[in-house]
């Protein structure tokens, strides 16, 4: 399965191909969810992501990916931070994840 870009998120308005993206200007933000990734020591039939141990469609979520978020004015409306993936764990940064979210 061919990986994507880094590059097609770029544009908070925009498509990698120039059309316009759905977009919605927040007020607040009560919960964030990170997805870890897709991959998971499991194959469940009713996985929503259809994670499994060979799933690769999302890279891994990294520390640095996450840290920019806390930085943002909205996050100081954040009740709650949930994780999720593919199965967390098998993330090789989710601890340090884990911590610096929970240093908030």
């Amino acid at each position: 399965m061919e990986k994507l870009s880094a590059e097609k998120f770029q544009q908070e308005k925009l498509t990698a191909g120039g059309d316009a993206r759905a977009f919605v200007d927040l007020e607040r933000l009560d919960t964030l969810w990170l997805n870890t990734g897709t991959r998971c020591n499991l194959t469940c039939q009713n996985c929503y992501i259809e994670s499994s141990p060979t799933n690769d469609r999302l890279v891994y979520l990294r520390l640095d990916d996450v840290t920019p978020f806390f930085k943002e004015q909205k996050f100081s409306s954040v009740k709650m931070v949930g994780i999720t993936g593919g199965e967390p764990f098998i993330n090789p940064e989710i601890i340090s994840i884990i911590e610096a979210v929970l240093l908030q």
